[in-house]
């Protein structure tokens, strides 16, 4: 790279900046009419750019994990200049553009916020992966985005009313990225990324720490930074995404004070379990996540029964003997809260086949031992007991082997 030549014309532009200053329209916004002028000030550096052997022919582009940031010759011009002038030295601004450029591999991560969990300090859960209070965030372009009231309250996205807030935790994953710069050319033979997806882990994570209550955790907006902002400046815009969920509540309860002494290590039970228990201990972490964000307690009652005989039974048919009384077993040893807890379970299927079978949805239920009880309390102590039966398959690694563990009284996993 000429550097001498690229001062040089830098300088020769930024010579022209008050004029073109005084020239913009003193009603646009000051964001607006300083990206005018840097991509005003861009065009007279673009064919010595051009000429350097780093774009000649070529065509950068810069690896953001699960795509790529375009830093084409057109998209360098004005962001050199506004390097320039934030850091008022066109050398300055040409030696870092040289970093950019010789930069193979940088450290970035993977930010999930989070509404619904408010831990009061940092805790890392996994190698390489936190949970943060949102504040104490690293400074991002997003970041900064999400605490402005405007942008949260403005027509941007059709937001429900809890989103009106900034988020108030975040998972943070660490993630090193290789290679930096790629050409457009040989983009599709990079590797998105490792395996498990980063945003996917964040995500499965976010259902494991939703277990404790069991409570509502919703994913705000996500976005991927590099940590060093020489590489964070090279990229275009601030880009976020926002994952669906097929089931949104009107409000967010405030988030409670969680114990989370307990989540480093269930986080990483859940990380190890093989593949095919996984996949079944997340569903029934997804159906359980629902009952708790969905209103009505037949509804509740149907995802807590998804997620019961996910884990409890293999094969089809009508098991509410067998799964209330696994569920009770896995959820306690005191034989007095594994009745109450059989019978909670035996209620909460009641509600769930009266909604399935007649569309009704009862506001009081019958719990044997228990005489008649709100649905709301019966639904709300299903969901806690479900909350302990896949607590329980997660510490243990996997699930009982069911003859041993019946016949035994719980005695034997194995």
């Amino acid at each position: 790279m000429n550097t001498d030549d690229l001062i040089a014309v830098l300088e020769t532009a930024l010579s022209q900046i008050h004029g073109l200053d005084t020239a913009r329209s003193a009603d646009l916004s000051v964001d607006v009419r300083e990206t005018l002028v840097n991509h005003e000030l861009g065009k007279e550096i673009l064919p010595v750019l051009e000429a350097q052997p780093e774009w000649s022919g070529k065509a950068p582009m810069i690896n953001v994990l699960n795509g790529f940031s375009g830093f084409q010759s057109q998209f360098v011009t004005p962001i050199l200049v506004r390097e320039a002038r934030q850091r008022q030295s066109s050398k300055d601004a040409v030696n870092w553009l040289q970093k950019v450029m010789g930069t193979e591999s940088g450290t970035g991560l993977v930010v999930q916020t989070l509404w619904g969990l408010a831990p009061t300090e940092d805790l890392c859960l996994l190698e390489g992966v936190d949970l943060l209070p949102f504040n104490s965030l690293p400074h991002s372009r997003q970041k900064a985005q999400l605490m402005q009231a405007e942008w949260l309250h403005g027509a941007r996205l059709p937001l429900p009313p809890f989103a009106w807030e900034p988020p108030s935790a975040a998972l943070v994953a660490k993630i090193e990225v290789r290679p930096f710069l790629v050409d457009a050319s040989l983009v599709e033979k990079v590797p998105i990324s490792e395996s498990p997806h980063p945003h996917l882990l964040l995500d499965e994570i976010r259902l494991c720490l939703a277990i404790e209550g069991p409570s509502i955790i919703l994913p705000g907006p996500s976005w991927f930074q590099y940590v060093d902002p020489d590489l964070e400046a090279a990229l275009l815009g601030a880009g976020t995404s926002f994952s669906h969920q097929e089931v949104l509540p009107l409000q967010v309860p405030q988030a409670p004070a969680v114990d989370l002494s307990d989540a480093p290590t269930l986080v990483r039970a859940y990380t190890e379990l093989t593949s095919t228990v996984k996949s079944r201990v997340h569903t029934a972490l997804t159906r359980l996540h629902q009952a708790v964000t969905r209103r009505e307690p037949a509804d509740k009652a149907l995802e807590i029964s998804i997620a019961l005989e996910t884990l409890l039974v293999n094969t089809p048919g009508e098991h509410t003997f067998k799964i209330a009384l696994r569920a009770a077993m896995l959820g306690s040893d005191n034989v007095e809260e594994r009745m109450a807890n059989r019978a909670i379970i035996e209620a909460a299927y009641g509600m769930r086949s009266g909604l399935m079978h007649s569309g009704h949805s009862a506001t009081s239920v019958t719990v044997k031992g228990q005489g008649k009880r709100t649905a709301v309390d019966v639904i709300s102590e299903a969901g806690k007991i479900t909350a302990r039966v896949i607590k329980r398959i997660i510490t243990e690694g996997g699930f009982p082997e069911w003859n041993q563990f019946e016949l035994s009284n719980g005695t034997r996993w194995k």
